[in-house]
């Protein structure tokens, strides 16, 4: 079971597997969210039809940036940046309810810190991605509000061919579905959601060990999650889109 980001490159990520096959060991990545009750829950909406077919999804977090410890490898520029390290998990979100990968790239930065308080690498984001089922998928990363420090807030807007899902974790009406005229709000399960999600990865990934089945995020899917929030960083630096073969 391996944090994320699994590695720092591709070539990286390819030697891991090809050591995990060779082994003929069980790995995963740690994508703990996806065992969130709210992430569980939009996606058996989505597998249930409730908007028809996927063709547009954003993902939103907004606040202050991490407050790593000073000589924090997170805020070194060969660091790779915020979004390298933290945006797989939202980009593994949207894969998951789409059911589908990256297929390029094109994303913006900027920076905004406070004088007493800065990192080498930006720390906002906007990446446009084109997935391999035809969907657009919009994650823009903000962690500019710094002054005054603001609490973190995440939104994921689901548009399909029949509805739209909505979800924010600033919003005690939970989750919201809009078919044409009719909007309603849905509950979703109640308890921890971070304590869930990383109880949730450890029991899969244990039933993986015990029962021989394949994890729910293979390492193939893992390395293209990883080249989409490498090329992230290389789109923001040469202002082209990148392909991802």
């Amino acid at each position: 079971l391996c944090e994320k980001p699994m590695a720092m490159s591709l070539a990286e990520a390819r030697r891991m597997q090809d050591a995990v096959q060779k082994a003929g060991v069980k790995f995963m990545v740690g994508m703990c969210q996806r065992w969130r009750p709210s992430h569980v829950r939009i996606r058996e909406l989505v597998r249930q039809g409730a908007i028809g077919k996927p063709t547009f999804a954003r993902f939103q977090l907004k606040g202050s940036f991490f407050l790593y410890p000073p000589q924090s490898f997170y805020r070194k520029k060969e660091g790779l940046g915020q979004f390298f390290h933290n945006g797989a998990h939202w980009l593994d979100e949207i894969c998951d309810f789409l059911e589908a990968v990256p297929e390029s790239v094109y994303a913006v930065t900027t920076s905004h810190y406070l004088p007493t308080d800065r990192m080498e690498t930006p720390n906002y984001h906007y990446a446009s991605l084109a997935m391999d089922g035809g969907q657009v998928v919009e994650i823009e990363y903000n962690q500019l509000l710094v002054d005054p420090p603001a609490p973190t807030s995440m939104h994921i807007l689901l548009v399909g061919d029949a509805g739209t899902l909505e979800w924010t974790d600033r919003n005690d009406a939970g989750l919201r579905l809009r078919r044409g005229d009719d909007a309603r709000s849905l509950p979703l399960p109640t308890g921890q959601e971070r304590e869930f999600g990383f109880a949730g990865e450890l029991d899969h990934f244990l039933d993986c060990v015990r029962n021989d089945t394949a994890p729910a995020v293979p390492i193939e899917h893992s390395i293209r999650v990883l080249a989409a929030c490498l090329a992230v960083v290389e789109s923001a630096a040469t202002g082209a889109a990148i392909q991802l073969s």
